[in-house]
């Protein structure tokens, strides 16, 4: 999760602290005001710096990026609605539902309109890549994979069906955005009649006018 780290710090005019929390647990605990978006990757040690803070009287902001609850996990649950509650700790998700909430944790798809409504608004400009995109589709469904493309957002099952003579008629598979250097050897090897690569950052306006057009997102 280091690019959250550098991003929300670039964002919000931090400093982005990289590595072991062990390693910077002194400034953990001296700062005036801390943002935390990798909770989940060791949320028990980063349980005990947000009740270390509190009772430091120093304010903490907890990013949940899955709130999502399997079966059982009540514990996560209870963790989650505990933070919340802590005088100086903040929880945030990806889903503004509070913790306390019976909806909380249930939500497994998010539907647009549902939680972020753009009614009103102009729809997102087109830029030169969405028109790449569009004019290499020739009128096939486009599935879009944008963003960070790893092996744990499904990467190579993307590159499976985008390998697929059949699908290739009637679909083009983008993927855009930074790709995780071990997929690249097979990325290069997948036929481009249906997939599309742009490999780099997206501009804000880049990624909203691919999501426009995308008949699928793969998420």
């Amino acid at each position: 999760r280091e690019n959250y780290v550098r991003e929300f710090a670039r964002l919000l005019g931090g400093m982005p602290l990289i590595g072991s929390p062990l390693s910077h647990f002194g400034c953990l605990m001296t700062t005036r005001r801390l943002l935390l978006p990798t909770f989940e990757t060791m949320p028990r040690v980063y349980f005990l710096v947000a009740l270390l803070r509190m009772l430091l009287v120093r304010r903490t902001v907890l990013f949940v990026l899955r709130p999502q609850l399997a079966p059982g996990q009540w514990i996560k649950l209870a963790t989650h609605r505990l933070l919340a509650a802590m005088p100086g700790v903040r929880l945030a998700t990806i889903f503004p539902i509070a913790p306390d909430s019976h909806l909380y944790g249930r939500s497994t798809l998010i539907l647009d309109l549902e939680y972020w409504d753009r009614a009103g608004l102009p729809p997102p400009a087109p830029t030169h890549l969405s028109d790449a995109v569009l004019a290499a589709a020739g009128g096939r469904r486009i599935v879009t994979a944008l963003g960070c493309f790893s092996e744990d957002k499904g990467a190579k099952m993307v590159m499976d069906l985008a390998e697929r003579e059949e699908l290739a008629e009637n679909f083009l598979f983008v993927v855009a955005g930074i790709v995780h250097p071990d997929l690249k050897a097979r990325l290069a090897v997948v036929p481009r009649q249906a997939l599309f690569v742009e490999q780099r950052k997206l501009s804000e306006p880049e990624l909203m006018s691919l999501y426009t057009i995308a008949d699928l997102s793969w998420c």
